[in-house]
């Protein structure tokens, strides 16, 4: 007895193929992608603490008064009590960020009135 392929098993076969190939091909596509890193942070101003401050106490005491939400610089609504650094905000914000910094504001202050 002789074996005989039926004449539709080689479009069988190739159909198995096919669909394990586009199973695969399914499979490596629905793979989920590695997340993008995070964004760099907006604000890489460090907060001014009593060590890395230079050392006039004046310009600190003032600066730490109004930086009252601890961010290492100031925007204009921090400046409400201070009439000077209020008038003169933008010229004092010599990078024109927006922002005073520690240094924009030592550099701002007009000198104490010698004793």
């Amino acid at each position: 007895m002789e074996f005989r392929r039926p004449p539709h098993a080689a479009r069988y076969a190739a159909a198995v193929i096919f669909a394990g190939a586009a199973a695969g091909a399914g499979f490596v596509y629905s793979q989920p992608h590695p997340l993008p890193p995070p964004p760099a942070p907006l604000h890489t101003t460090a907060p001014v603490t009593m060590a890395a401050a230079p050392a006039n106490g004046r310009t600190l005491t003032i600066f730490l008064a109004l930086d009252r939400a601890h961010r290492g610089y100031l925007v204009p609504s921090d400046l409400a009590s201070n009439d000077y650094l209020a008038r003169s905000f933008r010229r004092c914000d010599s990078n024109g960020d927006g922002r005073l910094t520690y240094d924009e504001v030592d550099a701002c202050l007009p000198a104490s009135p010698a004793r």
